[in-house]
């Protein structure tokens, strides 16, 4: 193997003499950022790796909502450790400039299939979390339309339709991610009384945290319930009662087609579902203190393996006109193929866990073709890895 292939920036060179034999062999180690605090990252850690703890994994409920092929690695490396990149930075600042003199912060993650998107969007949820952010979640935009459980009649709203099985999800999401502040969100009061039914009301002056477990309790109040603490949160955090972060994954599907039918037959737009309705109410309301982080991704429009057709990538053709006007000023972030120091540091991380198993993908002449036939793509590249 030729020294001078190996980057002097990313990996330590050392001689290690073998008992059965006199020459030397180059041992490559992975190179960790100085810290696991994503509050205290900076640019020299860019390509760098960090540990995620086990008590983040569990309070975010990351090892629940984290996409299939992660949640695979994380039960197969008995960890979870991410790559520090520059879309990680870009959303991290945006999270520190979040105070109660700007309107919120609207942050759009978008790129190429399988250029880590997703994992951009938890880095980024991960830090609002350790700075004591209240979150609200949404893990896949596209399941409120698509994934069609149960729905009822809005009482609140004439022809708007309720989905009581997508509001508890995200209710019981937002307790389990907000634990550390639940007795903080206890303090907070609402605004005005809730009436729900003829015998069933939350008054003013109620803590929030009890919108949530009426939620959750009561199945059929569940819709309002979240439509209520979506609209006293944006509310408290305007007075600077709170940090919050709406967190949407494959945000554009909440403008995208719906599963969910009319009495009529035909479907309903995706205005017309009120938790959809609820999370857009974000976009079109002008609140403090707080940001929304969003992922564009091409499979509300197309299919992610489609490398045939016109691609679709950008904001402006994920979200479309109507989507764009809401959003309008946003921050866009892409996310990029990897670099080559960042290659070689999750190439080294995946030999360093076995998941390289065929013996020729751990030679140099194996190691270029998987860059060939990845085009350092980071999704190409762990599942070739992942047969190799």
């Amino acid at each position: 193997m030729r020294t001078h292939l190996i980057k002097p920036t990313i990996f330590l060179a050392v001689r290690n003499y073998e008992s059965t034999s006199s020459s030397f062999i180059i041992k490559r180690f992975i190179t960790r950022t100085s810290t696991d605090d994503p509050r205290r990252l900076i640019p020299s850690d860019i390509g760098k790796m960090y540990v995620v703890p086990k008590a983040t994994l569990y309070g975010l409920q990351l090892h629940k909502i984290f996409p299939q092929t992660f949640k695979q690695q994380l039960e197969m490396f008995e960890e979870c450790v991410w790559l520090c990149r520059q879309p990680t930075l870009e959303i991290m600042n945006c999270l520190k400039a979040v105070n109660t003199t700007i309107p919120s912060i609207r942050m759009v993650v978008w790129g190429k299939h399988g250029t880590g998107k997703s994992i951009s969007f938890y880095q980024g949820v991960q830090y609002a979390w350790h700075s004591k952010f209240v979150l609200l979640t949404v893990r896949n935009a596209m399941d409120l339309a698509r994934t069609v459980k149960d729905i009822q009649m809005s009482v609140y709203k004439e022809g708007r339709i309720d989905t009581p099985y997508h509001a508890q999800n995200l209710l019981t999401l937002f307790k389990h991610q907000n634990q550390l502040l639940w007795d903080e969100l206890s303090k907070l009061t609402t605004e005005r009384t809730y009436v729900w039914t003829k015998l069933e009301k939350t008054t003013e002056g109620a803590p929030l945290t009890e919108l949530v477990e009426l939620g959750l309790e009561k199945t059929t109040l569940a819709t309002d319930c979240l439509g209520a603490l979506c609209r006293e949160l944006r509310r408290h955090s305007t007075k600077g009662d709170i940090k919050l972060l709406l967190a949407v994954d494959m945000a554009n599907s909440l403008y995208g087609i719906t599963k969910i039918n009319k009495i009529t037959g035909r479907r309903a737009p995706s205005d017309e579902i009120s938790v959809i309705h609820f999370i857009r109410k974000f976009f079109t309301t002008e609140w403090y203190n707080g940001a929304c982080l969003l992922v564009a991704d091409k499979r509300e429009r197309s299919h992610f393996a489609d490398k045939f057709t016109i691609p679709l990538d950008t904001p402006h053709e994920l979200f479309g006109e109507k989507g764009i006007a809401d959003l309008d000023p946003f921050i866009p972030i892409e996310t990029k193929n990897y670099t080559e120091d960042e290659f070689e540091q999750i190439y080294e991380y995946y030999k360093e866990k076995h998941w390289l198993a065929n013996p020729k993908a751990l030679t140099e002449e194996g190691k270029i073709q998987l860059k060939y036939l990845s085009v350092y793509n980071p999704f190409e590249f762990e599942r070739l890895c992942s047969f190799n």
